[in-house]
């Protein structure tokens, strides 16, 4: 009897630790994406989360890097699932078109409670500031072996023969970082009061320019 008492005790303090953290995790995504990454303390970040303990981050996470590399982690695990059944879908040889879509749409599907882009906020804080943090790698830039991205990234290389491997980067980034915009500006349009903007047009609008940046030769030096 008081083995299981025990193991529904443990059971109740790992869901509670479990949704603590996703609770820090969600309020560190929103801060930073507000605040900026160098904006947004640790102590603001718990008390966000409606935690009484100051130093809950640290407890957690160890630090502001673990807290990033936790909210990047969470995030990427379901845009890696949502990217994977999009190229299952794809044809054996898909566009350029489709492949933008693949790296981009889930971003744009992945809302929050009252429907903001909040990672797409946060993730474009990210890259505007990101320095070689100890322990924090780009979410599209490291290594990803056998995933959905990483193909993703080989049908993208086989589609642009006339960009360098780090030409090709620099332009996804690029494309990337004009999709985050326009989602975060329809974001601060709508909370300014003007609805009925067209997502969906918007989203299009954004391959398209992608596909454009990605088909330009490379400038010769």
């Amino acid at each position: 009897m008081s083995e299981s008492l025990g193991s529904r005790s443990a059971a109740a303090a790992g869901d509670v630790t479990s949704r603590t953290r996703n609770e820090l995790i969600d309020a560190g995504e929103r801060l930073y994406a507000l605040r900026g990454i160098e904006g947004a303390n640790l102590l603001a970040i718990a008390r966000e989360a409606g935690q009484a303990n100051k130093s809950a981050v640290q407890y957690h996470f160890g630090d502001r890097n673990g807290l990033i590399r936790a909210i990047l982690d969470s995030r990427v695990q379901w845009l890696e699932a949502r990217r994977a059944e999009r190229l299952a879908e794809a044809a054996p040889e898909p566009t350029l078109h489709a492949l933008l879509e693949m790296v981009m749409l889930p971003i744009a599907e992945l809302v929050d409670a009252r429907g903001r882009h909040t990672y797409a906020r946060f993730l474009l804080q990210f890259m505007i500031q990101f320095e070689p943090w100890e322990g924090v790698q780009h979410p599209l830039r490291r290594p990803h072996p056998e995933t959905a991205l990483d193909q993703i990234r080989h049908h993208l290389r086989a589609r642009t023969p006339h960009l360098s491997r780090e030409r090709l980067f620099l332009r996804l980034d690029w494309c990337l970082r004009t999709f985050l915009g326009l989602l975060i500006d329809r974001d601060n349009q709508i909370a300014r009061g003007h609805s009925g903007i067209d997502l969906d047009g918007l989203i299009a609008e954004a391959i398209d320019i992608g596909v454009a940046t990605l088909m330009l030769p490379a400038r010769r030096s």
